[in-house]
């Protein structure tokens, strides 16, 4: 397995993972299904999906219909009317082709390379594939981020921590991109794909955990102020 077998493989898991927020944000869970079941769905998801992938990747008008399939079928472990579930998948297979085809015409006029070359080979494949997932959960969380059930603790903190984690990945990346266009060893060429996997990956992992940190900060508070009315009645009800 090279260093382009394990970007393909990676796609799929974070393409499951925008699956998950999605359907947990619109969709509810089934009672009594422990939490556990929907990440094993997810992992079954990321599964079906490289392999839609890998069988389908070159020929893209049958891949996205097929990745829509298999996120309607994987909803079903959520609660929720078929047309809920139906329009979350359309929605879901929309944000991974714009985040797509806006990376790939974003490096076709940066670059000046033809579409066909940056899907079939070269560097700019994989780093096209790591600033589409960054682009791709830009649009997932700018949409659930307006539901509800999140909108209480995503603050303008967070969004600064977004724009500098995503301006800070695109500058690695463009560095990443000038390296290898001034040609490099094969060696180095491995570290530096290896590398931009684990740029996306952390700047993810630091979004997600930073917004866990507030989500925990937003229940403290709100127990707090439970506690305080509380306290009041009580003082209410001695007097």
């Amino acid at each position: 397995m090279n260093v382009y077998d394990i970007a393909n493989w990676v796609t799929g898991c974070f393409e499951a993972y925008y699956m998950y927020l999605l359907f947990e944000t619109f969709l509810k869970h089934r009672e009594g299904v422990p939490k556990w079941i929907y990440y094993a769905v997810s992992f079954c998801a990321a599964i079906l999906i490289n392999i839609s992938n890998y069988l389908f990747f070159s020929l893209n008008v049958l891949n996205y219909p097929l990745m829509m399939l298999i996120g309607f079928v994987i909803s079903f472990a959520y609660k929720g009317r078929s047309v809920f579930r139906f329009l979350t998948s359309v929605l879901w297979m929309m944000i991974s082709a714009v985040a797509e085809v806006l990376t790939i015409f974003a490096l076709s006029i940066v670059f000046n390379a033809k579409i066909e070359e940056i899907i079939e080979q070269g560097y700019l494949r994989l780093i096209g594939i790591a600033i589409s997932k960054i682009l791709g959960y830009i649009f997932i969380k700018f949409i659930t981020s307006k539901s509800s059930r999140n909108i209480k603790y995503i603050n303008a903190s967070y969004w600064g921590l977004f724009v500098f984690m995503f301006l800070s990945s695109a500058l690695v990346m463009g560095t990443f991109c000038k390296v290898l266009a001034d040609g490099t060893s094969k060696y180095v060429y491995n570290l530096i794909m290896l590398c931009s996997c684990g740029v996306v990956c952390t700047t993810i992992a630091v979004l997600y955990l930073f917004e866990r940190m507030l989500k925990q900060q937003d229940l403290l508070a709100q127990q707090h102020l439970l506690k305080m009315q509380l306290e009041n009645q009580v003082k209410h009800y001695r007097l």
